[in-house]
Parts: C-alpha cells; sequence; structure tokens
C-alpha cells in the first residue's frame, strides 16, 4: 500500500487593504468596511504561468483588485470570486488573466459571464469632445442604439464651446451642438430627456422671462429633425426656468416646471402635458393639491398605475405646506406628506424616485449631517406602507446631502449620491447598491472618480453597461475634471433594467 501525501491548501485571510507577496491558492477577503483594495504582488519575483490566486470576497462591500503598481484591475464585487493568472512577468505590474466564478460555482471565463467583477472606465471629456466648462454630465437616455448625455455650460453661445448633447454609439462620440438643436446660447444646460412615441425629448434650463424660442424650450428630434416647441405652445409661462423632469403616462407626456414665483396658477411651477402626442394641457398646482412655495417637479415616476410626482420646497414643515410627493391615478389627485412617508422637516426636496422589486423607491434632499432619519434617506411606498431606509443602514456617510440618482440595473437598485467631501473614499460621493438582501458601497476609487466628482449626477444603460456622469467644477478636459464612467458589471436584463434622476 502506497501512502500519498497531499499538498496542503494555504489559505490568507485578509481584513482590510492588503498587498500580497507570495501566491497562496485561496484568499479569503473579510469584513464590512467598503473602499478596501487587494494588491498583487511584483510580478517580477513571480514565475510566469505558475502564480494564480482564488480569491474570494467574502466581506460585504465591493474590493478592489489592484497591480503592483496600484492600478485597479477589476472590482470583485461582494460574495463572488475571481481566478488570477500571470501571463507576463516582465514588468513589476505584469499582466493577468482572470476567470470569473458565481460562489460555489464553477467554470465561465471573464468574457462569458461578467457576473462577479466590475470592470469600470473613466472616460474624459477630452475624448468625448465635451469642453472645459462642460461641469456636469445632467441626463442620458438611450435613442436609436445610440446614447445622448447633456451638459451643463454657461457659456454664452450655441457652438461647440457651450452646454451641448454628447452621443456615443459604442465606437464613435459624436457632438451636437445648440445651434443645430435649435436652442439659443441662453439655454445653459439640458435639464431631462425622455423618449416618446418614437422622438426623443430634450428640456433646457433657461432664465431669459419669455415663452418663446429666447426662453427655456423643449426640443424633439426623431432621428433625422430637430424641432423646438416654445412654452407659448405648451402652455409655460415667462417664468417657467426649467423643464426639470418628463415621464410616459396614461399615453401621454408629462412634464414637471421650475418657477420660483409663490403661486398655484398657471404663473407658477406646473405640469405641461402633451395629450397623446396631439395636444398640450397645463395642470396647475392648485389642482394637484400642490402649494404656492413648491418652487420644482425634480422627479416622476409610474407605479401600480399611479404617477407620483416629487416637489422642491423649502418651508421647514411635514405637511403640506413643505415638500411632498404628489400623486395622480389618472382621475383624482392627493399630496402624500412627509408625515405620512416618515420625512422632516428638513427633507425639501424629493429628487429621485425608482421602481424596484415591488417597491417605489424615493431619494430625498438633506443637508442635515447625519446618517439617521434626520437626514437624507430613502423612503420606501409598497402599495400599503411606508417605509424608511437611513443612511446608516446603506452605507451613506453624513455628508451624503442628497440622493440625486437612482437606477435598476440587472435585479440591483443603484443610487448616486451628492457629497461634496474631497475624498474617493466612503466619506464622499458614491454609489449605494442594493440587491434585496444587502447594501454594499461602490466608492469614487472604484468607479473611476477623483476627489472633486462631488455627485454621480445622472445613470443610463448602454448596451449592457452602467454608466454614470459627474458634476466637477475643474475647469479642464483631462483627468482632473467631470466624467462619464461605464461598469461591464453585469450584463443588463431588459426587463428591470430602466433609470431616473432629478435635481
Amino acid at each position: 500500500m502506497t501512502n500519498c501525501l497531499q499538498r496542503p491548501v494555504i489559505t490568507t485571510t485578509l481584513n482590510g487593504s492588503s498587498t500580497l507577496i507570495d501566491f497562496p491558492p485561496s484568499v479569503l477577503i473579510l469584513g464590512n468596511q467598503p473602499g478596501y483594495s487587494v494588491s498583487l504582488p511584483d510580478a517580477t519575483t513571480l514565475l510566469q504561468g505558475s502564480a494564480w490566486y482564488d480569491i474570494w470576497n467574502l466581506s460585504t462591500q465591493p474590493v478592489s483588485i489592484k497591480d503592483n503598481g496600484g492600478n485597479v484591475l477589476l472590482t470583485l464585487m461582494n460574495g463572488s470570486r475571481v481566478e488570477i493568472s500571470l501571463s507576463s512577468a516582465s514588468t513589476t505590474n505584469g499582466v493577468w488573466t482572470f476567470a470569473s466564478t458565481l460562489s460555489g460555482t464553477s467554470g465561465s471565463t471573464l468574457s462569458d459571464l461578467l457576473y462577479t467583477v466590475v470592470k469600470p472606465t473613466a472616460v474624459l471629456k477630452s475624448a468625448m469632445g465635451a469642453v472645459a466648462n462642460d461641469l456636469t454630465f445632467t441626463c442620458m437616455a438611450v435613442f436609436q442604439g445610440k446614447l445622448y448625455i447633456g451638459t451643463s455650460n454657461t457659456t454664452a453661445a450655441t457652438d461647440s464651446t457651450a452646454a451641448k448633447v454628447l452621443t456615443f454609439d459604442g465606437t464613435t462620440w459624436s457632438v451636437i451642438t445648440k445651434a443645430t438643436m435649435g436652442m439659443v446660447a441662453a439655454d445653459t444646460y439640458i435639464s431631462s430627456m425622455a423618449v416618446f412615441q418614437g422622438k426623443l425629448y430634450l428640456g433646457t434650463y433657461n432664465t431669459t422671462a419669455a415663452t418663446d424660442s429666447t426662453g427655456a424650450k423643449l426640443v424633439s428630434f426623431d432621428g433625422t429633425t430637430w424641432s423646438v416647441i416654445t412654452k407659448a405652445i405648451m402652455g409655460g409661462v415667462t417664468t417657467d426656468q426649467r423643464l426639470s423632469s418628463m415621464v410616459v403616462y396614461g399615453g401621454s407626456l408629462y412634464i414637471g416646471t421650475y418657477n420660483v414665483t409663490a403661486a398655484t396658477d398657471s404663473t407658477a411651477a406646473k405640469l405641461l402635458v402633451y395629450n397623446f402626442g396631439s395636444s398640450w394641457s397645463t395642470i396647475n398646482k392648485s389642482v394637484m393639491s400642490a402649494v404656492a412655495a413648491d418652487q420644482d417637479f425634480p422627479s416622476m415616476a409610474v407605479y401600480n398605475n399611479i404617477l407620483y410626482i416629487g416637489t422642491t420646497n423649502a418651508t421647514a414643515a411635514i405637511d403640506t405646506t413643505g415638500s411632498k410627493v404628489i400623486s395622480y391615478n389618472g382621475t383624482t389627485w392627493a399630496a402624500v406628506t412627509k408625515t405620512t412617508m416618515g420625512g422632516v422637516t428638513t427633507d425639501t426636496s424629493f429628487p429621485v424616485m425608482a421602481v424596484y422589486n415591488g417597491k417605489l423607491y424615493i431619494g430625498t434632499a438633506n443637508a442635515t449631517a447625519a446618517t439617521d432619519t434626520t437626514g437624507s434617506k430613502l423612503l420606501v411606498w409598497n402599495g400599503t406602507a411606508w417605509a424608511v431606509i437611513t443612511k446608516a443602514t446603506m452605507g451613506g456617510a453624513t455628508t451624503d446631502t442628497n440622493l440625486e440618482s437612482m437606477c435598476v440595473y440587472n435585479g440591483k437598485l443603484y443610487i448616486g449620491t451628492k457629497n461634496a467631501t474631497a475624498a474617493i473614499d466612503a466619506t464622499a460621493a458614491k454609489i449605494l447598491q442594493f440587491d434585496q438582501m444587502a447594501w454594499a458601497v461602490i466608492v469614487k476609487s472604484t468607479l473611476g472618480g477623483i476627489t472633486t466628482d462631488t455627485d454621480i449626477f445622472s445613470m443610463a444603460i448602454f448596451q449592457g453597461q452602467l454608466w454614470l456622469g459627474t458634476n466637477n467644477a475643474t475647469v479642464a478636459t483631462d483627468a482632473t475634471a467631470a466624467r462619464t464612467m461605464h461598469l461591464a458589471y453585469p450584463i443588463a436584463e431588459n426587463f428591470n433594467t430602466y433609470c431616473s434622476r432629478g435635481f
């Protein structure tokens, strides 16, 4: 009888950011703090073809995997596993290959199953055709096989030096100037986008007191021709400075306006409705159960065949005099107050909404430096009762003052925050991810963002990737400025994938 000795399995356990020195067959990552990273060894100290790692992320947060030079190769999502082998040892950083595996399974190359990893790619303004003064990527939409991105730019021009729309077909970036779209110099940013009856609609921000083409407007694109729809046509007034949000409900296009006039009639903020694409009508605040201090309708969503609209109102109250959500079932308008939803007096706006897993999720804007119910939060409606999800639960920081963008992507809810903190870790702007069971934080260092990206301002899904647009006050087109970022994780499921955002 021959006795065989089995090679022992060497396991390294990590509880925080670490650099591997040797190449143990199994690396287990534990912990619950966001922003961890694992750096691979100096490749020149290893034997090419023999060094491999079976890395398991058993923590509750995504973990960045970096080469020895600190470059992010991928991000291993919580509960997932990746096998890494050394393809070239000619440099310190090396060349590494990957095979990804969902926990508990085997097989599947990275190209076949982008399930367990995030592959972030940052796209700079210089690559997209944007200019230094394009400080924010304000909104996104997918139309006729292309990604459309609006920018914010205060330059008084209609050429490429000013606010614009950037398009991407998966290979090539193109610039659509305001002159092409029929806009004017004072249209300083593209504030909203929606696709309705085979056309792309874009709303603008413009403080000019006019209802003709010199003021804020709606432009439409059928794939060939751009057309201008003025406030005079839509039923707007001179003080409607922004078309803040759009949604399709009951076969009509609903558009919310921003207007600081303290009134509830047509002189103030309102809804403009494109009835079945054939005629326009105006819905005043007095009809909607809104009040004079409701200055903006920044978000909309349709849930259980009911239209929900978020308002902005600085009044420190939790009754109808403060910010609120307005519902419409096709017949009756009703105000849902903060006291009903679980909000507080300092929840001054409801800038974003999304429907996820059979519930309506509403993000608030609240400058209170807290992670409990007194700060910004999520309000969740299941059709019967309201629930509150605090930043402490989600992994947010006290300085996350707005939940600013949302996207439902491949069965998970993604939320972008606004945070002025100059950092790329969990203390700064970030993505909060929810998979119906647990929350995870995806920090800017993972996403390819930088310290001065203060907002994850917009989201969209294009060609199976999640796209993010940032706000950054740096006047530049290089790596110091605003950018878009896209993640190849995971492949999108069209039936539960869409995005929503607000201001």
